[in-house]
């Protein structure tokens, strides 16, 4: 991907993946190779796309109602840079919180 399909792809993970959790849209933006390197408590290492959506249906159950708004995206060389922000309710406990 280049140039502004980097940006768009980013801005659909947000959008269309993690805020209203269209997990179809995995395959269409991200690499089979994926890799996540995050806290334990979040899975710790995450790899390829079933391990990314399991992430996503995780955070998704501790926060059915999760909207995560862009707040800056900038694309600099081959990478984007985005602010982003979680809002949603915990209806109990889930992931830890």
């Amino acid at each position: 991907m280049a140039g502004s399909e980097q940006i768009q792809a980013a801005r659909r993970q947000f959008e269309e993946i993690w805020s209203k959790g269209t997990l179809d849209v995995v395959e269409e933006i991200m690499s089979d190779d994926f890799v996540r390197h995050g806290p334990d408590l979040e899975g710790g290492q995450i790899s390829g796309l079933e391990g990314f959506k399991g992430l996503v249906t995780l955070f998704r159950t501790g926060l059915p109602d999760m909207e995560v708004p862009v707040d800056e995206m900038h694309e600099i060389g081959d990478r984007v840079i985005v602010r982003w922000r979680v809002v949603g309710t915990n209806p109990g406990l889930s992931v830890g919180l």
